[in-house]
């Protein structure tokens, strides 16, 4: 395992570097909260930092606070937050010598471009984590030492409830954007006749989709489905739990990354 766990001695100190637009999901800062929580379970001292100004005056001063951080540091690539930023793969460069670690999400995904881009913060952090045993296969050829790599997976922080009575028939579940995916969904529901499928639409809004979900909130009125978007995490749970079929919008299948996934199965 990379050196960003706490081991058996004295109290250590973690701090994990993520980046999160005001209240927009995001995976990886959701991701981030659950190591956050799991870390502390295991007796570390964990802090989140939410690293959203990438300006070069941000980025300085954020620099200046982590060299100045006795403590572990696991920044995650990428987040909302970098909004397509080139100093935050720079990050690990100016924290040198300090040792840090870097978490690499869905470098299989990437475009060529990108996957080039997201070789620098590897190439100068000490240690490396993806998030499953694919992804750590995707990137053999990067700029890392197998001895440095672990995989540490996503979790869900949907619980597991009891069974419910199947009050819903179809649920759709995922991020809110503009994709395709629930337009679809939706489609299908206009062609049957109203009340005839139960049906519940639940999920975040991305960053910047807010009129995007405005105009699915009066479609789904309009066929009868339960719209819940930003529900907590016991609701989303409860609703799971009472639908009898869950839509999970993925081009590439059900995997170990899909937290969605995990919650729905839950």
């Amino acid at each position: 395992m990379p050196d960003i766990l706490p081991s058996s001695g004295p109290r250590q100190t973690i701090v994990i570097v993520a980046g999160r637009r005001e209240e927009a999901a995001c995976g990886v800062w959701d991701y981030s909260v659950l190591l956050a929580e799991a870390l502390r379970r295991t007796g570390a001292e964990v802090r989140l930092v939410n690293a959203r100004d990438w300006s070069l005056r941000g980025f300085l001063a954020l620099a200046r606070s982590l060299r100045g951080e006795k403590a572990r540091i696991l920044i995650q690539y990428p987040s909302s937050a970098f909004e397509k930023r080139l100093l935050p793969y720079f990050l690990p460069f100016a924290l040198l010598p300090h040792r840090t670690a870097v978490t690499i999400h869905e470098f299989s995904y990437k475009r060529l471009p990108a996957k080039i881009l997201t070789c620098l913060p590897m190439a100068f952090a000490g240690s490396v984590v993806f998030t499953s045993p694919v992804e750590a296969a995707a990137a053999r050829h990067s700029p890392r030492r197998r001895r440095e790599v672990a995989v540490i997976p996503i979790g869900s922080n949907i619980p597991a409830v009891a069974a419910r009575e199947k009050a819903i028939d179809l649920v759709y579940f995922g991020i809110i954007r503009e994709n395709g995916r629930l337009e679809s969904f939706l489609e299908v529901l206009e062609r049957l006749p109203r009340g005839s499928v139960r049906a519940a639409i639940l999920g975040s809004v991305a960053a910047g989709s807010g009129a995007y979900a405005k105009a699915i909130e009066a479609r789904a009125a309009a066929v009868g489905a339960t719209l819940r978007l930003e529900a907590d995490a016991e609701e989303v749970a409860e609703l799971l739990s009472a639908s009898k079929v869950a839509l999970l919008p993925y081009d590439d299948g059900i995997s170990s990354r899909r937290g969605t996934a995990l919650a729905a199965m839950a």
